[in-house]
């Protein structure tokens, strides 16, 4: 129970400080894909309290998204891009970008 999610939590951290780090040191255009070397993340869909990692994360997807720099297929919302890049249920998304900081 309480183990397994510590587990996929940390994980999910590890995976978003990973693509922050990869993001500042990559010239624009930019690319949000883990690169081949990063295992895709299983499991339980993130849940719960959003890390300061996730934060940061969306941020710059938000910007580089909106600003059209990231390799997003045609048609893609924003709402997805972040549910699938952080691993969590659309709706996660929808309920921390709610009224003024919609999206």
């Amino acid at each position: 129970g309480g183990r397994a999610r510590r587990c996929g939590r940390s994980r999910s951290a590890a995976r978003v400080r990973y693509l922050l780090s990869c993001m500042a040191e990559a010239p624009r255009p930019i690319s949000t894909d883990p690169p081949e070397d990063l295992p895709p993340l299983s499991g339980p869909l993130r849940r719960g309290k959003w890390t300061v990692e996730e934060e940061r994360y969306v941020e710059r997807v938000i910007r580089d998204f909106n600003g059209g720099l990231l390799s997003a297929p045609p048609g893609t919302t924003l709402r997805g891009y972040l549910s699938e890049r952080l691993n969590c249920d659309p709706m996660r998304i929808t309920k921390k970008f709610t009224g003024d900081a919609s999206i």
